[in-house]
C-alpha cells in the first residue's frame, strides 16, 4: 500500500513539474471529493480487512511524510516513526502493517488533520523544486542510503502522491461498496 523505496509504477512519469503538479492536484481533488462526501460513521467504520477510510487517509499521510524526508535529505524511517533496522529489513506490506497499527487509534479529526497537513507540506517542498531537481537521482537526496540509486526522484514523488491517491481511491470505493453505503 505504500511506497517505501520503489518509484512510481506509472508507465509514463510526468515530463516536467507542470505535468507533475497537474496530476497531483487532479488525483488529490478526486480523493478529497470522495472523502468529503462521507459522514463520520462511514469514515471510521472498519471494513472486512480491518481498514477504515480514516486508516487509508492516515496511511497516505505517513507515506507523504516519508516522501518529505526523502526530498529534504532526512531519515525516511524516522519520518514515519520506525527504527532504521526495521525500515531496512521490513517489506512495504510489513511497514504498512506497522503504520496501520500505530495510526488506527487516531481520531477522525486527527487523521484528517495529518492527511491535509502532510499534503500541504509536500506541496510546499515541491513548489521550491525545479524540473531539474525532480529529475535528480534518488541518491542525490539520500546519499547515505546505499546502494547508489540513479533513478529520478520524480518516480518517488509520483508513487507517493498521485499514484498513491489513485490506489487508495480504488480501495476506499471498494470498502464503501462492500461494507457500507456507496459514496
Amino acid at each position: 500500500m505504500g511506497e517505501q523505496s520503489a518509484p512510481s509504477q506509472d508507465a509514463a512519469l510526468p515530463r516536467d513539474k507542470t505535468e507533475l503538479m497537474e496530476r497531483i492536484h487532479g488525483s488529490r481533488a478526486e480523493l478529497e471529493r470522495l472523502v468529503n462526501r462521507l459522514d463520520a460513521e462511514q469514515a471510521t467504520a472498519s471494513g472486512s480487512d480491518g481498514w477504515s477510510v480514516k486508516d487509508h487517509l492516515a496511511h497516505v499521510a505517513m507515506w507523504e511524510q516519508s516522501l518529505l524526508a526523502l526530498l529534504e535529505g532526512r531519515s525516511r524511517s524516522a519520518a514515519i516513526g520506525v527504527d532504521q533496522g526495521t525500515y531496512e529489513t521490513t517489506d512495504t506490506d510489513g511497514l504498512n502493517a506497522i503504520l496501520h497499527e500505530r495510526c488506527k487509534a487516531l481520531s477522525l479529526a486527527d487523521a484528517l488533520s495529518l492527511f491535509r497537513r502532510s499534503h500541504e507540506q509536500v506541496l510546499a517542498v515541491l513548489a521550491s523544486m525545479s524540473d531539474e531537481d525532480l529529475f535528480r537521482p534518488y541518491s542525490h537526496y539520500q546519499p547515505g542510503d546505499p546502494p547508489h540509486n540513479a533513478d529520478p526522484v520524480v518516480g518517488w514523488v509520483a508513487g507517493n502522491t498521485f499514484d498513491h491517491y489513485a490506489e487508495h481511491i480504488g480501495w476506499i470505493r471498494a470498502l464503501l461498496a462492500r461494507d457500507g453505503p456507496a459514496a
